[in-house]
């Protein structure tokens, strides 16, 4: 006889396939639609993942947590817009996901994912939610944003949308109010950013 272990495990394995049916056998059972795995990896981090969006749905409406942060690398919201899954951040955000979560570790918001990312649809849909532009991460502390030991400093999402975005992400992020002048700990602007990463002139203009 399977125990409750065995059908968070198959529950799991049923988001990551794509299988309703095993997944409604799994919650049957009893399985718990927010357990996660050794990796902290929950169901619905798993269907978003692998860009599920009924089984992503089907798990919201049987009681899955949106506003998850058990997992070091983000949400579910974080992870779509990470990954630049329009419908699956959509589908978040209709179901009550805060734009504005921030990780506990780094502070990083879904915004600063978007613009790190490049994910110009993204970030616009998140600031039309009410993402904050102006959102400072911590000092001093290593993130997942980017490959390696790579720490943050204060940064706002311009600040990486001005290394990493496109002329219309950093537009959209100034029409939404961020701040041009907002500084990280080691006082540089986002303006210092876009220089730093040789981003075109039209970028540059947008961020004087």
């Amino acid at each position: 006889m399977k125990s409750q272990s065995d059908w968070n495990a198959a529950l799991l394995a049923a988001a990551h396939d794509g299988d309703l049916a095993k997944a409604s056998d799994a919650l049957a059972a009893g399985a718990d639609v927010n357990a996660a795995n050794a990796y902290h990896v929950t169901p619905l981090l798993e269907a978003t993942g692998c860009e599920h969006i009924e089984m992503a749905r089907y798990l919201i409406d049987h009681g899955a947590e949106i506003d998850y942060t058990g997992m070091r690398e983000g949400s579910p919201l974080m992870l779509a817009a990470y990954m630049g899954r329009i419908e699956l951040l959509r589908l978040f955000l209709e179901s009550g996901a805060d734009p504005n979560l921030a990780l506990p570790n780094g502070g990083e918001t879904t915004l600063h994912m978007a613009a790190a990312t490049g994910r110009t649809k993204a970030a616009q849909i998140l600031l039309d939610a009410g993402a904050d532009p102006n959102r400072h991460v911590k000092s001093d502390v290593v993130t997942d944003l980017f490959d390696g030991q790579v720490k943050l400093w204060g940064e706002t999402p311009l600040h990486y949308a001005a290394a990493y975005g496109d002329e219309e992400m950093v537009q959209a992020m100034l029409s939404a109010g961020a701040d041009r002048e907002a500084r990280n700990t080691h006082g540089e602007t986002p303006l210092n950013y876009a220089g730093r990463h040789k981003r075109p002139r039209a970028v540059l203009d947008l961020l004087k």
